[in-house]
């Protein structure tokens, strides 16, 4: 029983922490107003958006802002949305719907920020609660390294089995895999956006998200590879520490 629970308990401990590694790095990606503006760039937006350099960076940095929470960043003090220039002429950047859409978006994130800390906080409590009963547990009824390893190497796959099988649908179909992920995560459709009309999508290219999306999977992979090799160095220290001490005591 002790050594199923230890399992256990190292399975959910490596399955918050990558999973709270993974929304750090949406998050950082996700608010990062340079970035927005180099995947712009590259996707060649200006004159279809109607925007100069100068503004589209004043204005990428206040939505980088807004969504990490500066929940004045797209206005003004009277309550305004923040004016721009577009083609030609000084307006409002955003119309309320745009305005709407942004406040959920910033909800997200928000969510996104305390669901990433709660994780944290829970691996730390299974890494401890994990490491207490292994070592109060008797010898011989402990979980060996290689189950140890195989209930820690699970973890990830609990989680880029959907998000893998998520990427080759976005590879492959992007479109349809964009409107599904706004379907999920939005209970309205503020997100349809009108390009003759709204600023905020000619600014956004689908593109632009495709490739924030592949940066996120690239930095995921990474970091899943991480956690194996560090999970791999951590049980075989503990094993040789948990013997030598054994021997100490003896």
């Amino acid at each position: 029983m002790r050594k199923r629970l230890v399992c256990a308990l190292v399975f959910l401990w490596g399955a918050s922490l990558l999973f709270s590694g993974i929304l750090k790095i949406v998050g950082r990606i996700g608010t990062d107003g340079e970035l927005y503006f180099e995947l712009q760039m590259q996707a060649g937006i200006l004159d279809s958006a109607g925007v100069s350099e100068e503004t589209l960076k004043t204005l990428d940095g206040a939505l980088a802002r807004y969504l990490r929470g500066g929940t004045y960043a797209l206005e003004t003090d009277s309550g305004e949305a923040i004016s721009a220039e577009v083609f030609g002429e000084t307006r409002p950047a955003f119309n309320n719907r745009e305005m709407a859409h942004m406040r959920d978006c910033q909800r997200l994130f928000l969510l996104l920020i305390d669901v990433m800390d709660y994780s944290q906080f829970a691996s730390k409590g299974l890494l401890i609660a994990a490491i207490l009963l292994f070592f109060f547990t008797p010898r011989g009824k402990r979980p060996s390294k290689k189950q140890l390893m195989l209930s820690a190497g699970l973890a990830p796959l609990a989680l880029m089995i959907p998000l893998g099988a998520f990427a080759i649908w976005a590879a492959a179909d992007f479109g349809s895999a964009f409107t599904f992920f706004h379907h999920l995560l939005f209970t309205n459709d503020l997100w349809l956006l009108n390009p003759q009309t709204d600023l905020l999508i000619r600014i956004c290219p689908e593109s632009m998200f495709a490739k924030m999306g592949m940066m996120i999977g690239g930095q995921a992979l990474i970091r899943t590879v991480e956690y194996l090799l560090i999970s791999e160095l951590a049980f075989f220290g503990a094993f040789w520490l948990g013997k030598k001490f054994e021997e100490y005591m003896k």
